[in-house]
């Protein structure tokens, strides 16, 4: 990676942070060549990366007239996808096909024996008439089980000990699609791949609330990370209990990985393809220490379309191209 000086920027401690781009090249090229029928990137346990391609006409919005647009937890006809993964150095690994799927699916996880595949959208008509949106399959692609996720969902990761963790965004917390006491209304939840609730989150002393969950990861250690609107702490859960938390100098961001005690959030509300390096310390502070821009072979800045993270590992889906990264190659000597 070669690396050039571009600007400067003030990080939280008042230090100067070097603006800088960092040049990279592909692992993967030429995968979904329409960009727009990659419904799900994901990354499971052991790096490996997940697409997810809707192979029929996409139908997956409501549009209000004069008003807003709304995801569509069903189409009009049932959807075919085609799941693929990918080891983490770029080594094919399988691809099923699911067949007749009646929900729209955005993110897909590895289980033990086959995926979980999510809506993120779970409408709940009456209490006996509730979206099974959580879709088991086996590894050959055949349907094995429906569970009950919630609306809102923004991020599904499934744990080493086959549990799930679900973040859920600010229509899950407070209530949407016939939710008066939505099941995802804590902001994060662990589940059994059954459907069972095993944990929800609840703020420690010193901690708000979530208004909505903007990310979440898993750690080597199988320690669970939030980041979450509106302060932006960020939370590590270690064994259902939040185990720490520090004030994040970083606000906006949509993804982060994570390999202690270092964070690399990538994405902002004025910059989605803005990566700053954060150190965190043991004040509950933290700091910036480094912000840079991914840029192509032909020296071109790398607008991320879709961000996979699991740990320190980030995978960026750009123009049928996939760039992975480790945050350890981002840590300069002495940081």
């Amino acid at each position: 990676m070669q690396a050039a000086n571009n600007a400067f920027a003030l990080n939280s401690f008042n230090e100067l942070a070097v603006m800088e781009t960092i040049s990279v090249k592909p692992k993967l090229e030429g995968i979904c060549s329409d960009s727009s029928r990659l419904v799900g990137f994901n990354l499971g346990p052991s790096g490996e990366i997940l697409f997810l391609e809707a192979l029929n006409a996409l139908d997956r919005e409501i549009v209000q007239a004069g008003w807003a647009t709304f995801f569509k937890s069903k189409p009009e006809a049932s959807q075919s996808y085609l799941l693929s993964a990918y080891s983490f150095e770029g080594e094919k690994i399988h691809s099923i096909n699911i067949h007749e799927e009646p929900f729209n699916i955005t993110e897909v996880q590895p289980t033990q024996d086959g995926y979980l595949l999510v809506c993120p959208r779970c409408y709940r008509h009456s209490s006996s008439d509730i979206e099974k949106n959580g879709r088991v399959y086996d590894a050959s692609g055949h349907l094995v089980r429906e569970i009950v996720l919630g609306d809102g969902i923004e991020q599904v990761f499934v744990s080493k000990d086959h549990n799930v963790w679900v973040s859920y965004f600010d229509e899950g917390i407070f209530g949407n699609y016939g939710w008066d006491s939505p099941l995802g209304r804590a902001g994060l939840v662990e589940w059994s791949l059954d459907g069972i609730k095993h944990y929800e989150f609840e703020p420690s002393d010193g901690l708000e609330y979530m208004a909505d969950c903007y990310s979440l990861n898993i750690d080597l250690n199988e320690d669970i990370w939030c980041y979450y609107y509106t302060e932006f702490p960020i939370v590590r859960i270690k064994d259902r209990a939040i185990a720490d938390y520090w004030e994040s100098p970083v606000q906006g961001a949509s993804r982060f990985s994570v390999s202690f005690p270092y964070v690399l959030f990538v994405g902002g509300y004025a910059d989605k393809g803005l990566f700053q390096l954060v150190m965190l310390h043991q004040d509950r502070k933290a700091n910036i220490i480094r912000k840079f821009h991914l840029e192509d072979k032909q020296g071109a800045i790398i607008d991320p379309e879709q961000i996979a993270v699991r740990g320190e590992n980030m995978a960026v889906f750009s123009g049928g191209r996939v760039y992975v990264s480790k945050l350890s190659e981002f840590i300069r000597n002495g940081s």
